[in-house]
């Protein structure tokens, strides 16, 4: 991941919230195909924890920063709908 950021890599999504907000709304649980199982303990509750999602062409990497643990890191499936109702500039 810090190699992709090195290199311009897009962050899709920065947020923090209440960590199972943060897994209903956000996270796409059902995309992480690495490290689901370091992720999910971290999203229950309503403690207060950071999201970021940094896109790459192949996926995203899913970073959750609880505020009082360490963080965890997931590897998320290219999302079939991204770009979806995203608006194109007109050719002039």
């Amino acid at each position: 991941m810090l190699q992709a950021l090195r290199t311009g890599a897009d962050i899709g999504l920065w947020l923090k919230g209440p960590a199972e907000d943060l897994a209903t709304r956000y996270t796409r649980l059902d995309h992480i195909t690495e490290g689901r199982d370091a992720l999910l303990p971290l999203l229950t509750g309503r403690d207060e924890a950071g999201l970021a999602r940094v896109l790459q062409p192949a996926g995203e990497f899913i970073v959750v920063l609880p505020k009082n643990t360490e963080p965890a890191i997931a590897w998320a499936a290219p999302n079939p709908d991204a770009g979806r109702g995203r608006v194109k500039e007109a050719d002039t």
